[in-house]
């Protein structure tokens, strides 16, 4: 009679963690990796914005302020071009946000 061996394919546990372990930082890599190259790491910087004349732009650090006049008139030349009785009903109300 011919006798059969059979191998046995047999993993202790610190094998199985280890073989998790090293499978899961090879995931994380390779996530990092295509993250890097595909994911937008420019940031700000690379951002290019066409800004009209009659807008400007103040940036510091990470937060960007935009600011538009597309009438081109500061509140100076408002009131001097208004009369007094126009002036004393129209309330000028400036609102920013932060």
């Amino acid at each position: 009679m011919e006798e059969t061996k059979e191998n046995k394919m047999e993993l202790m546990m610190y094998q199985l963690v280890i073989v998790i372990v090293v499978g899961f930082l090879i995931a994380l890599a390779a996530g990092f990796m295509a993250g890097r190259l595909v994911g937008f790491s420019g940031g700000v910087d690379a951002v290019q914005a066409k800004i009209p004349d009659y807008c400007a732009v103040n940036k510091q650090g990470s937060e960007i302020t935009v600011k538009c006049n597309e009438m081109g008139l500061s509140l100076d030349d408002v009131c001097a071009i208004t009369s007094p009785a126009l002036r004393s009903k129209v309330r000028v109300v400036s609102l920013g946000s932060t």
